[in-house]
């Protein structure tokens, strides 16, 4: 009979418990471990199972193809407010002086910083100023509201440099803040060297003066102002002035149906200028009009017209 050999009880012991041994490591290497608790976390999951919905508008559509206005301003943008779709546009990246479309900017950080039942007392530095004004005196007390109606209806170049003084202590400091918050817009085009835009180095593009109204119209006294054709404020001391709106559209001289509101400008630099929105069937579009050919006062406000009655037969907007 064959002989037949046994390992010695001790080492099966040895050899099982090493494979034992190895079977755990495994089993620790393929199962799958919780997820450490974060300092602060509401739950164990630091990560949501899936990513928020986010509601996506639907751009507006052309409708036919229609002709592209006739227009003979040299920077023009017309801008669908909800998706920020460009509905056309023509040299709208230019860099170009921007005349009183500065003061957009200068009454956005007003409404971020001042309290509008604030009494400014003018003074000497702040009526020396050409253009556009209303016959504000040194001395004169009144409101920030009234001063940002003369700002916004009538254009007042003095009021521009009481707002900046008051919310930064000077013009230049005032300007910087301007500047400063293009940055953060990313209104990488665009520079301030003062409140009023009477300086030709205060310059933007077309594109991106229509993001800034847009974002402009999300402040309801902004809106409520441009929307104003006329109306009167007084002074503290009871000096009365009448303002009347420069946007022609929102008068009766040539109102436009839909017209929420806007801001004109003017400079020899920079020609006639204005950024309006006007809103129809719920659907706002924005337009933009730098330095028209034509040399009238009213130049703008009928190529604007134009842009405006082109955009609302050309698209359709989707429901969403």
């Amino acid at each position: 009979m064959e002989e037949r050999h046994f390992l010695p009880k001790y080492l099966v012991i040895i050899f099982l418990g090493i494979l034992a041994l190895v079977g755990v490591g495994i089993w620790q290497k393929t199962t799958h471990r919780a997820t450490p608790k974060v300092l602060g976390a509401t739950s164990e999951r630091s990560v949501p199972t899936r990513a928020p919905i986010v509601k996506f508008m639907n751009p507006p559509q052309p409708v036919a193809d229609i002709k592209n206005p006739s227009l003979g301003a040299k920077n023009v943008i017309l801008l669908d407010n909800a998706t920020k779709n460009i509905l056309y546009s023509q040299s709208q990246y230019d860099i170009v002086p921007i005349a009183s479309l500065t003061k957009i900017m200068t009454a956005v950080l007003v409404l971020d910083h001042n309290k509008m039942d604030e009494v400014v007392t003018m003074t000497s530095e702040d009526v020396k100023v050409i253009g556009s004004n209303l016959g504000f005196v040194p001395g004169e007390q009144i409101k920030v509201i009234d001063l940002m109606r003369a700002l916004l209806i009538q254009s007042s170049n003095e009021a521009a440099n009481a707002l900046a003084r008051v919310t930064a202590g000077s013009v230049p400091a005032f300007a910087e803040q301007m500047n400063a918050r293009a940055e953060e817009m990313n209104l990488n085009k665009t520079h301030y060297d003062d409140p009023h835009g009477l300086s030709a180095q205060s310059v933007s593009t077309a594109y991106e003066q229509a993001i800034l109204f847009s974002y402009a119209l999300n402040y309801p006294q902004f809106k409520e102002i441009i929307g104003t054709a006329q109306t009167t404020v007084t002074s503290v001391d009871g000096r009365v002035h009448t303002l009347k709106n420069s946007n022609r559209l929102i008068t009766d001289e040539m109102r436009y149906d839909g017209m929420t509101g806007g801001k004109t400008g003017y400079t020899p630099e920079a020609g006639h200028c204005l950024v309006t929105a006007a809103t129809r069937n719920n659907h706002t579009i924005i337009s933009v009009i730098l330095n028209t050919a034509s040399p009238l006062n009213t130049a703008s406000a009928v190529e604007t017209k134009k842009l405006l009655d082109w955009g609302f037969a050309s698209y359709t907007w989707p429901l969403n």
